[in-house]
């Protein structure tokens, strides 16, 4: 699935993509309506030098690429959002063609995952001020998931195989 700009994004943005781009609202700049269901939420890094606030969609999703695991040391369980705003010292890093991850330069807490040319941004569940009860909704790169663990809740999973057909295709 594209959205408008044609900027293709990863499996994370899912479920948030389906929303925002079927109801035209929300990742459209300049855009005031807003859906019942999204939530403004703030939060900060563990050293509370980047602070931040976005607009959730209302899931938790979790991807288990090799990447992902990686980058925060297991799964990345986040909260698709749109609208963030990230005050401090953030560092970006180009992790793959046409996506960034941010960080705090002084801790290095993980601060976000984006497709670049998009309003998305996956933020780590654990940087929100208040963190709701969010329905986990998918696992993404599923066989890239280590044995070790496993989630109980019923959830859609998508393997990378599947990320690149939906994806990577023109």
């Amino acid at each position: 699935m594209k959205p408008a700009g044609g900027a293709i994004l990863p499996p994370f943005f899912d479920f948030a993509v389906q929303r925002i781009y079927r109801s035209g609202q929300a990742a459209i700049p300049g855009r005031q309506e807003r859906k019942v269901d999204d939530m403004i939420l703030t939060g900060c890094c563990l050293c509370k030098s980047v602070t931040l606030s976005a607009e959730a969609l209302p899931r938790l999703q979790a991807c288990h690429c090799s990447m992902c695991r990686k980058w925060v040391g297991g799964p990345f369980m986040a909260v698709p959002c749109t609208g963030a705003v990230f005050e401090g010292s953030v560092k970006r890093y180009q992790s793959s063609d046409g996506f960034e991850r941010g960080f705090c330069a002084e801790c290095g807490s993980s601060l976000y995952f984006h497709p670049q040319g998009s309003d998305l941004h996956g933020i780590p569940y654990g940087l929100f001020d208040d963190q709701p009860n969010l329905p986990f909704k998918a696992e993404f790169f599923i066989e890239q998931k280590p044995a070790c663990y496993s989630f109980s809740d019923e959830t859609r999973k998508m393997t990378g195989e599947e990320f690149e057909t939906k994806f990577r295709s023109g």
